[in-house]
């Protein structure tokens, strides 16, 4: 917890100058012992956890409070100087009804925007709250954060009697004008291992099924299966994700993709077993991952680009690299080995 509050209070925001020397300057976030902003006088932080940072250097973190009698967890947003109260443990949940909390928030880093806004998951407390539908996820500014999903709600685009399941382990990726993308579990009529799990977008009150599990997948022949690693949403509102396929034609060799789009406009951008671009002919998509077999999330531009780490059948040691592109029109950036 020490190098976590260290962390957060010398390295997180870190201001690079323009210059030729490229100066870097330190500026404290926030700092155990600290009054905690919005919260009344004498509590303080007292630890903190893994924060998200915008181009602005405002972050978004998570931390433990204590003082007057009280021993808390809470979610703060802003830049050194202008830190200010997100969210808190015990206080009124936004869009719950008379008596639900804030309890435990999620361990996954918040999301943050160029607007200053975030996206977090938390669980709930209090009134109604049972085992299915204890949980939720939010997005706001401080002082207007809205309900964007919680558990045991319909779930958009799915047929009727079918929630939102699990929004644990969840983190949205967020644009700048508030539009959030996430995947979730369901459960209801219908509902079995093919079909369990979602991708949504939108902003709160206006968020749409971008695919399912079971679903046709573009520009296969397959259904998706699940999906794989956290999606990314740009300023357009496309979405771009990894998903298993599962169905015709499908093999170890090219069940695994990447696609780009809107909700009811989805592309392939990559697939495996296709050709990869720049390498050698006969040597193709192997698999999506950085170089510690990680499934990381694809890059995505305004322009709808995409950029992605991945390996090729065959060259040996020099089988990764990085691609970057739009459907149709993917191009190698660099390659292991050159």
């Amino acid at each position: 917890m020490i190098f976590r509050t260290l962390l957060l209070s010398l390295a997180l925001s870190i201001f690079i100058t323009p210059s030729h020397a490229q100066q870097v300057t330190f500026s404290t976030v926030a700092l155990s012992g600290q009054q905690a902003p919005g919260t009344t006088t004498g509590i303080s932080y007292t630890g903190f956890d893994l924060p998200g940072l915008n181009n602005a250097g405002q972050c978004v973190f998570p931390a433990t409070l204590s003082g007057a009698g009280a021993s808390t967890a809470a979610l703060f947003l802003g830049a050194p100087g202008s830190v200010a109260l997100l969210a808190r443990k015990g206080s009124p949940a936004p869009g719950m009804s008379a008596g639900v909390n804030y309890s435990t928030f999620g361990l996954e880093v918040p999301a943050i925007n160029a607007a200053s806004q975030s996206a977090f998951s938390c669980e709930l407390t209090g009134t109604g709250v049972t085992f299915a539908n204890k949980r939720g996820l939010w997005s706001g500014a401080p002082g207007s954060v809205t309900l964007l999903a919680r558990e045991g709600d319909p779930a958009p685009g799915t047929g009727a009697g079918v929630n939102y399941s699990n929004t644990n382990a969840v983190t949205p990726a967020m644009n700048a004008s508030g539009q959030c993308v996430f995947h979730v579990s369901l459960t209801g009529p219908g509902v079995v291992n093919t079909n369990s799990t979602g991708l949504w977008s939108g902003a709160p009150g206006s968020v749409a099924l971008l695919a399912r599990g079971g679903d046709p997948a573009p520009g296969t022949p397959a259904n998706f299966l699940f999906f794989d690693g956290d999606p990314a949403i740009n300023a357009a509102g496309q979405s771009s994700f990894a998903a298993r396929l599962t169905g015709t034609g499908v093999s170890s060799d090219n069940d695994y993709g990447i696609w780009v789009g809107a909700p009811g406009n989805l592309t392939l951008l990559v697939r495996t077993g296709d050709p990869a671009p720049g390498m050698p002919a006969g040597n193709n998509f192997l698999d999506f991952v950085d170089l510690s077999n990680v499934r990381i999330r694809p890059a995505l531009n305004a322009s709808g680009q995409s950029a992605f780490a991945g390996h090729v059948t065959g060259l040996g040691l020099d089988n990764s690299g990085l691609w970057v592109g739009t459907p149709g029109s993917v191009t190698l950036l660099a390659r292991a080995g050159t």
